[in-house]
This record gives structure tokens, sequence and C-alpha cells, in this order.
């Protein structure tokens, strides 16, 4: 036998029950625990906070890219593209000052530079391992509290993940003693489970074409359900073994759909898909069954008014609101699919939902609050060009970024 494998002991990194500590945050659909919020808001400036308005906290350079910030009590993480490398920063969620950096060489150029830096976002497991993916697909976990680098794996070189042209962006899921990156299909596997607590695979299955769109773990039918958004299908795998459940037939080209992970609605057990370059729109599936009856999943209906992008959906108030890129936002109803509001002039915008509200910033850097039937309440013109990165908020506190800066600020 070979000698006994010593695996490093994490320093003490706290955590809170308020943290952001994943893509789409504690449930990964993009709903905040937030504190009473004020329904408008004064013009954004320098005495904003005087008149009403979101106070800036902190605000900082960052590189290249549309990694979201996770935040675990006091510290927040991302990770951004400079020139070659791709660092992956601590920061100090109350000042902005980097606590850590690590940086590695990345190999990958994407074809346009909007598209440059990483994509997926970091996630922070429970024992405080930060676990990130880059855009050439490199995952790397480090101990959260000091920065130490625990463990890294090529998944292009150990699983043939192949990149698309804006590189890799779907960010990794946890679950169990694993952590669940989206394959791309074709010469490698469709969904890769690697160990915590060392990088080792504990299992890699399947191979239908992956798209951008991150994987996500919900629950049904007395059961977990590990739900992955491929090129053209829907699928559900068993997260301890990767084994199929169920399956439903997208009929699309997801590949160019960034960022939108499939929404669940527990109350109606439906799942929506969106797509923005096919004409499809938005698709709503139900999922039914149980373990011992077996599985099914059934398309209830289709709405080709919500066309998204590179976006996210948000559940609100019985309706799923997302905007579509050509500056409308839209609410679609959840039990019928039909439209409960369109409105013009909201540019292709990442959301999150908090205090009965939308909270919205658009691709221009412009930050909206937005009532559940799409009225809006108030604006406040906050970043640069290319924030196309979803918002972390916790508490008051709300996190963005473009794709030169980041910034903190106290939502009144």
């Amino acid at each position: 036998m070979g000698p006994a494998l010593v695996l490093p002991i994490l320093a003490a990194l706290p955590l809170s029950g308020t943290d952001w500590r994943q893509w789409g945050g504690p449930a990964r659909s993009f709903a905040a625990a937030a504190p009473p919020l004020a329904d408008a808001w004064a013009d954004f400036g320098a005495d904003s906070s005087a008149r009403g308005g979101p106070r800036e906290l902190w605000s900082r350079p960052l590189g290249s890219g549309h990694s979201a910030l996770v935040v675990a009590g006091n510290r927040a993480f991302t990770m951004f593209g400079d020139g070659e490398r791709e660092p992956v920063v601590a920061l100090d969620a109350r000042n902005g000052e980097t606590l850590w950096s690590f940086a590695y060489t990345v190999r990958y150029a994407t074809r346009s530079s909007a598209y440059g830096g990483p994509h997926a976002t970091p996630l922070v497991d429970d024992e405080g391992r930060v676990i990130t993916v880059g855009i050439d697909a490199k995952a790397h976990a480090f101990d959260g509290a000091t920065g130490e680098l625990l463990w890294s794996r090529d998944l292009v070189v150990t699983h043939g993940v192949d990149l698309p042209q804006s590189g890799y962006a779907a960010s990794p899921v946890a679950w169990g003693e694993t952590i669940v990156f989206a394959g791309t299909g074709g010469p490698g596997p469709s969904a890769i489970a690697l160990r915590r607590d060392d990088g080792s695979t504990a299992w890699a299955r399947h191979s239908f074409l992956g798209s951008h769109a991150s994987p996500r773990v919900i629950e049904h039918g007395g059961a977990e359900h590990l739900v992955l958004h491929g090129t053209n299908l829907l699928v559900g795998l068993d997260p301890a073994t990767g084994d199929l459940r169920w399956r439903g037939r997208v009929r699309t080209d997801a590949i160019d759909n960034v960022s939108f992970s499939p929404a669940w609605d527990p109350d109606t057990a439906q799942l929506f898909v969106s797509h923005a370059y096919d004409g499809k729109g938005v698709q709503a599936w139900r999922l039914t069954g149980n373990e011992r009856q077996g599985w099914a999943l059934d398309r209830t209906w289709t709405n080709r008014r919500l066309k998204v992008q590179h976006g996210n959906g948000v559940l609100l108030d019985g309706a799923l609101h997302a905007a579509d890129g050509e500056s409308f936002l839209v609410g679609v109803d959840v039990a019928s699919g039909e439209t409960r509001y369109k409105r013009r002039g909201v540019p292709k915008s990442t959301l999150l939902a908090a205090d009965g509200k939308l909270i919205a910033l658009d691709g221009d850097g412009t930050l909206r609050l937005v009532a559940p039937g799409g009225e809006e309440l108030a604006r406040a013109k906050v970043l640069g060009s290319e924030a196309w990165t979803a918002p972390t908020l916790v508490g008051r506190t709300l996190y963005l970024r473009d794709g030169e800066r980041a910034i903190a600020l106290e939502l009144p």
C-alpha cells in the first residue's frame, strides 16, 4: 500500500445563514431574504443616501469577465481576466480590499473581447472551500480563509471538455461530498462530479451536447434531482451516481444561452427554460412521479414572447420574470403561460427578487427597482457597459460588477 493521503485542515471561514455562496444565491433561485426595502429611490450620486437613494459603500477596479460576487461572512469572492492570467480573489466585503489572490495562466482566447475573462461564478461550500472553474475549464479549490490552493483539475485534459466559442461558462453546484460541473458532451462526459476534499472524480457520465446553462439540484417526489440543460435536452440525473432519471427534448440551439439556468417552481412542479436565438421562447416542463413509479417530464406550455439571451429568470408572485434582450421586461404566468406584462425600455438585464420586488441590472449599468406587475419604481445608473453579471444581495448590501470594476451599494 502507498502512503496515506493527508488532506489539508481548513482554516475557519465564518459562514452565515444570510450568505450568498453560489450562483443564484442560497437556493440557486435568485431570491434574497432581504429586510424591507424602500419602494422608491433618488437618483444615484454622491449625496444619493441623503436623498433616499442607494449609498455606495465601496468601488474598486476589477478585470474582465462575468463571474458574480459570492459572499461568505465578511468575505466576497470572484474571478476576473488579466491578460493571460485569471486571478481568483477574496475581498473584504465591507471595503472591497483584497485579502488574498491566486492567479493561473489561461490558454483560451475568445473570438470577441466582450466575452473575455471567466464567466462561471465561484462556490463556497459548507466547510469554507472556494471552488472555481475558469474560462478554459480549469477547476480549482481554495481554503476560503487563507487562499491556500487545495487542488486543481483541468477538465479539458482529464475529461475532454470541449470549449465553446466564448469559453466555459456554467457555474458548479454542490451536492453531498461532491461538486458537479456541466460537461459539453461530444468527446467528453455531459456531467462531471468531483470530490470536494481532493478533486478526484466521483463519476462522469453521459454524452449529450451541453450548453452554457448552469446545473442545479431540485427536490421533488421525495428525491433530489440534478438538472442539466443541454443543447437540445432537459435532463434529470441521480446526483449520487449520475444515473439518468428523466429527460425532455427541448429542440433548440442552447449553446448560445450563456446563463439561463432552468428555473424551478416547486408549487407547480415546473421547470422553465428559455432561448433567444431560435424563436422557441420560454418553455415550461412539469415533473411527475417518484422513485417507485418512475419519473416523467412533460411540456406544459410555450410562450414565444420571452426569449432570454444571457440573463436569468426569477419567480415572483406566480410569474416568471426576465428581460428578453430586445428592450422588454416580460412577466409570464407560471400556471397558464400567458403574458402578464411586457414593458418596453428595459435592455438585456439580470434580475433578483427581494422583499416582493425585482432588482434588475441592465447591460448598460442601470439598476432598476421593479414591481411584480412590471411597473418601474426607481432607477439608478451605477456601472458602465457590459454589466452582464447577476446581482448579489446580502441584507441591504448589493454587490455588482461590469467589465472593469466591482461596487457594493447599500439599498434604502
